[in-house]
């Protein structure tokens, strides 16, 4: 393939709490308020679940001022999205802005969890995207063999390998499929996610610093650069 324009879509993190629960929601609200700048001022939003509702629905969403940062927080599963909103090809963040929100909240949820300081399982994910005039032309010249691609209209494929990071077993997740931007020169894009996370039979029992680190080790796995070349060279 061509040499490709790649640009960040957006970095994940999804972090898998123990044991965490807070009957007063407005509590947890207040206290990310002042703990986490990012969403002092932004627009926060309590959803109205009721208790008895499954503890994986999210009950609380977290958007920065300019909605470049959200959090859909549940009692199992929080993740945090930074968004290119431009979708311009400079787009990066410091990791260290990264580690630094991670680590603030994940504190305030440990205040809450009788497991203290402790997070079961931990997910890092970076998407990027690249424009392509044919997507399933693409993807069938390296990807995938022909014969699969030759009526294929759209696609989403999801792969999953075994990777080991820093000798903990991991899962990597590989998604790929096509679509429209929809900001600046419109067009047709590919978009290829990695997404690097602990295995689910594994209970991490990590404090804010090895999810730190944690993220650091994911992070150099994924190079917007050595992640398309893995798939599509």
């Amino acid at each position: 393939m061509a040499e490709r324009n790649l640009v960040i879509n957006k970095y994940e993190v999804a972090l898998f709490p123990k044991d965490f629960y807070i009957s007063d929601l407005n509590i947890l609200l207040e206290e990310i308020r002042d703990g986490v700048d990012v969403f002092s001022d932004g627009n926060n939003i309590i959803l109205p679940i009721p208790s008895t509702a499954p503890r994986e629905i999210p009950r609380l969403l977290l958007r920065s001022k300019d909605n470049s940062v959200a959090c859909n927080l549940s009692f199992d599963k929080i993740n945090i999205q930074w968004i290119n909103q431009t979708e311009i090809s400079s787009f990066s963040l410091p990791l260290d802005k990264i580690q630094d929100l991670v680590g603030k909240l994940s504190d305030i949820i440990f205040h809450h969890s009788p497991s203290q300081n402790k997070m079961k399982r931990v997910g890092y994910i970076k998407e990027i995207f690249f424009l392509s005039q044919n997507p399933t032309k693409d993807i069938s010249e390296t990807v995938f063999k022909e014969r699969l691609t030759e009526n294929l209209r759209t696609f989403l494929f999801n792969l999953t390998f075994n990777l080991t990071l820093n000798n903990i077993d991991c899962n990597q997740v590989v998604t790929i499929g096509d679509g429209i931007k929809n900001v600046g020169n419109k067009g047709k894009v590919i978009m290829l996610m990695k997404d690097i996370n602990t295995r689910q039979d594994k209970d991490m029992n990590w404090d804010s610093e090895k999810i730190k680190t944690f993220i650091q080790e994911a992070d150099n796995k994924l190079d917007k650069k050595d992640m398309y070349s893995s798939i599509f060279d």
